[in-house]
């Protein structure tokens, strides 16, 4: 039997899912608090906004820069609390998909458990980073063997050798321009190599909510090992789950509404801050609503996937507990 088997996976998680005690309460909770979270990083956002524009002069230079970083410094807080708190929910649905109880009070893993957590996060970073300056390589070497290498060796030539600010805009457009299909060759092959790494990454959290040691660098070899030759069967399940992920992207397409109408040259129907405001505040009830009506159907099935990869059973070996009940 396939144990990544989409339809399996749904089946299980559903299981799980009805025997868990109100996980609906988890999933509520943490959105709940994300969408106040955001709502107050907003309205802080603007009272921000709204002092420095209104704090003019010499003498107020100081208080300008107090309020500039505390502004600069909000949405960092935010994504860092939202990070601590997704890991947290995580942790409550690993113990809802193995049949325990969870509630909102295991939303604070996250917060307990920050420092392995960043550390997870900078080791990630720094792999995506790593792979980059391969692929830029790598591009540099295929860019060479077509006919688009000398004309951009040209352009990177006179950019080394020239004051940008000499530059006339058209001028530097049409150099850019001409790097295109450097850029075009990078992107390619940066994606070649970092999505198969981004699948192998794709347990990390859930190995170190397993670890009690909390090793960020374990969790990541963990990853890796339980996702070898399994990368198309996870391509398969995220695909299962297509709702999900399309109706992220109208929330992401209705949050940056007012930027794509601007770069489209469409009209905005009323005044460019408040339209802004309406569909941030209509993404995030959106984005709240796919949250309680999605996201524990889908952590379930990547949970139960998890265990199914942690239990499997050796040729010939032990079956234990978890694979008789999902067979």
């Amino acid at each position: 039997m396939d144990i990544l088997n989409p339809r399996s996976l749904r089946e299980a998680a559903g299981r799980a899912l009805a025997r868990g005690r109100d996980p609906k309460k988890l999933i509520y909770s943490y959105s709940l608090i994300i969408l106040v979270l955001s709502l107050i990083v907003t309205l802080a956002d603007l009272w921000l906004e709204n002092r420095i524009s209104g704090t003019g002069g010499l003498s107020n230079l100081g208080t300008r820069a107090i309020f500039s970083t505390v502004q600069a410094v909000l949405p960092i807080l935010l994504s860092g609390l939202a990070m601590c708190l997704e890991f947290g929910y995580l942790s409550g649905m690993m113990r809802i998909a193995r049949g325990q109880y969870a509630d909102h009070t295991d939303l604070k893993v996250g917060l307990q458990k920050i420092g392995p957590l960043l550390r997870l996060l900078l080791l990630e970073v720094l792999i995506c980073l790593a792979l980059g300056f391969v692929a830029a390589q790598l591009a540099g070497v295929i860019l060479a063997m077509t006919p688009w290498a000398e004309p951009v060796i040209e352009v990177i030539q006179i950019m080394n050798t020239t004051d940008p600010a000499t530059l006339t805009e058209a001028e530097a457009l049409s150099m850019l321009m001409q790097l295109v299909p450097l850029y075009v060759i990078a992107g390619i092959v940066y994606l070649i190599i970092l999505i198969p790494m981004l699948y192998k990454l794709r347990l990390a959290k859930f190995c170190l909510l397993d670890d009690p040691s909390g090793r960020a660098l374990a969790a990541i070899r963990t990853s890796s090992k339980l996702m070898r030759h399994r990368v198309l069967a996870f391509v398969k399940i995220d695909l299962s789950q297509w709702l999900y992920y399309a109706a992220n992207v109208v929330m992401m397409v209705l949050m940056f509404l007012d930027m794509i109408l601007m770069i489209l040259g469409i009209p905005l129907p009323m005044d460019a801050r408040v339209f802004s405001l309406a569909v941030y505040g209509a993404a995030l009830v959106v984005q709240f609503g796919i949250q309680v009506t999605l996201r524990n159907k889908l952590e379930a099935v990547y949970l139960t996937a998890y265990d199914r990869l942690r239990d499997k059973p050796k040729e010939g070996g032990p079956v234990t507990l978890g694979n008789i009940f999902d067979m």
